[in-house]
Order: C-alpha cells, then sequence, then structure tokens
C-alpha cells in the first residue's frame, strides 16, 4: 500500500534525481569542446606562405568573390600576389577554423547528441516511475477513500421515502397557511361564507389526497 506520505516521498525522491540528473548533464556538456579536442587530431599549423596558397586556390572556387574583385578592378592574381600582415593572418585564421569544422565540430555534435539522447531516456524513466507510483497510490489510497465517501454520503443520502415525505409536509404546511388567509378574509368580511366554505372544501379534498394523513 502507498500512502500519500510515500506518494510525496517518492516524487521528492524523483525530483531531487532528476535535478541531479541535469546537474551532471550540464557538466558533461560544457566538458564536450575540451574532451572532442583532445580526441582530434592535433592541430599542424602551415607557414604564411601555405596558408596563403590555399586562401589564393580557394579564391578562384568562389565565383562571388570573383565578381566582387572585377568590380572592385581587381583579381585572385593582384589580391595575392603581394599579401599584407593581415591577409597573412587572416589566412591562418581560415586555416583553423578548417581544422575545427574538420576535426572538433563533429565530435562536439555526436557527444553532445548522445547525452541529450541519454537524458531524455532519463527523463522518460522518471517520469514513467513517477505516474507508476501515482496509478498504484489511486488503487491503493485514492480509490478506497473514494468508495468510503461514496458509503457515507449514501447512508447519509435521505431516501426516496423521506424525500416523499418531506414534499408532503410541505404541503401541509402550505394548506395550513392557505387556511388561515382564507380565514382572515372571512373574519374580516372580504369574502362571504360561500366562497369560504368551497374554498375550505378544496383545501380538505387536497389534504385527504395528502400521504401524510393517508399514513
Amino acid at each position: 500500500m502507498i500512502s500519500s506520505k510515500k506518494l510525496l516521498a517518492y516524487w521528492a525522491g524523483i525530483g531531487v534525481t532528476v535535478a541531479l540528473a541535469n546537474g551532471v548533464y550540464d557538466s558533461l556538456s560544457k566538458d564536450v569542446p575540451e574532451r572532442a579536442e583532445h580526441e582530434a587530431q592535433p592541430y599542424v599549423a602551415v607557414s604564411d606562405q601555405e596558408a596563403i596558397m590555399r586562401q589564393y586556390r580557394s579564391c578562384f572556387q568562389d565565383k562571388d568573390l570573383q565578381l566582387q574583385l572585377l568590380a572592385a578592378g581587381s583579381s585572385c592574381e593582384k589580391l595575392y600576389s603581394n599579401p599584407s600582415a593581415e591577409m597573412v593572418k587572416n589566412a591562418q585564421e581560415a586555416m583553423h577554423w578548417d581544422y575545427y569544422g574538420r576535426e572538433i565540430a563533429p565530435r562536439i555534435k555526436e557527444r553532445r547528441s548522445t547525452l541529450d539522447g541519454n537524458l531524455k531516456l532519463f527523463l522518460s524513466a522518471a517520469a514513467f516511475a513517477a505516474a507508476t507510483v501515482f496509478l498504484l497510490w489511486c488503487k491503493s489510497t485514492l480509490l478506497p477513500r473514494l468508495k468510503a465517501m461514496k458509503e457515507v454520503v449514501r447512508e447519509r443520502a435521505p431516501s426516496v421515502e423521506d424525500v416523499k415525505a418531506l414534499g408532503a409536509n410541505r404541503k401541509v404546511r402550505q394548506a395550513e397557511s392557505d387556511f388561515q388567509t382564507l380565514k382572515n378574509l372571512h373574519d374580516n368580511g372580504l369574502i362571504n361564507d360561500e366562497m369560504f366554505e368551497k374554498r375550505k372544501e378544496e383545501l380538505k379534498v387536497a389534504l385527504s389526497a395528502n400521504k401524510v394523513f393517508q399514513d
């Protein structure tokens, strides 16, 4: 049997476990870039000349860049014939980003995908456990309580006969009130004897059909 206190205790335990799991997930997620970089092949820097040559070759593969250079009265040959220090720096950065996209980024994506999948599985299991405990509580505690409440309500609720008797008594009281009003009217001379007797007979007929008087 799972009491209400046990239900709350189980849910609190599941909540703490989920919070701890999220903390572990955050910690592992922060370490993903460092671990991915550690697993990847180390970056091998190239000379400035090699970096410029690769940028020079990529210039011929970029049609939009060639059109921009042409519009400015230049070309790939002119641009890279005498590269500036800024161009060399940009070429080296491009080499590094190329390495990052080739070696590091895929590993980061794979690791985070695995972490996300594991977290989703864990959260699904936690939700299933919480729902299972709730259903067991409903079966062992809530349903018996509802049945007991139903029996109490059924015992305290008036029967059909009681309801009928209540209605009959209400009619009797109404008839008494009507008769008193009728008598006051007659005593004050507002209605004659004939009307008084006629209405009194009608009240007698109604009362004779009432269950209170039949019993």
